[in-house]
């Protein structure tokens, strides 16, 4: 349907079923079924979609499931790429690894859909894909583990370990502080940390109303921050989250 001609009512229905990925959900749940040939259809249907709940939210909803539940079937097939091997992600991304991987998810719901789709958005990137979650690394190691060992051999390891506490960060810009005289010259001071705050999805993958909750914690975090170790400083923060 031509996008001019859509209703407003009509785009916002559009952009919730995919913001919440409705069409997929129901796409691999036939897909399940039809390769399960279950002799109850729609109980095994009710049990697929609560496998896609975590337990905390069954309970909250009142909703109790026994028995096990079905395995995902993934309604995909391995892509055909645009200039094979023109990156990392297309490099390592074989059919093998397609197939031992392809029903796998993570505790947020990512699945190998997902990776692919990103793929595919940034086919013409040196590196061509982006962990949707903290998850994907384990979950999807045989993807992601070759492809990290190949960044590791042609990156420098960093001096700062990515775990090390905001606290011992400031000591280290306070010990490699210039004097008064040279700080007269700095208009402004930037700190970029490019991933997310634990339990939330990354960039990629984040829908909107996560997205402003993460918004909410950062703008938090810093305001506390600079009134913590800034107090006698005027500080202005500005804070981008992409799209």
């Amino acid at each position: 349907m031509n996008q001019q001609n859509l209703s407003q009512r009509q785009k916002k229905i559009q952009e919730y079923l995919h913001e919440t990925h409705v069409e997929e959900i129901l796409a691999d749940l036939l897909n399940a079924l039809a390769y399960s040939f279950d002799p109850k259809p729609v109980i095994f249907m009710i049990k697929y979609l609560a496998s896609l709940c975590t337990k905390e939210d069954l309970a909250k909803n009142g909703i109790s499931i026994l028995g096990q539940l079905p395995r995902p079937n993934l309604a995909i097939v391995y892509p055909q790429f645009q200039n094979p091997n023109s990156n990392l992600f297309k490099t390592y991304f074989t059919k093998n690894i397609f197939d031992e991987i392809k029903n796998l998810r993570t505790s947020k719901n990512v699945t190998l859909r997902n990776i692919i789709y990103i793929g595919l958005e940034n086919e013409s990137h040196p590196i061509g894909i982006f962990a949707p979650d903290e998850d994907t690394y384990s979950k999807f190691n045989k993807l992601f583990d070759p492809i990290l060992e190949s960044l590791n051999k042609n990156l420098a390891i960093n001096e700062l370990s990515p775990k090390e506490s905001v606290h011992n960060i400031i000591h280290r810009i306070k010990e490699t502080s210039l004097n008064a005289q040279e700080n007269s010259f700095i208009s402004n001071l930037s700190i970029k940390i490019r991933r997310n705050i634990s339990n939330h999805a990354f960039n990629c993958y984040m829908q909107t109303s996560e997205r402003q909750k993460v918004k909410e914690k950062i703008q938090t975090a810093l305001f506390n921050f600079g009134n913590l170790y800034l107090q006698s400083e005027s500080w202005g923060i500005v804070l981008f989250i992409n799209e």
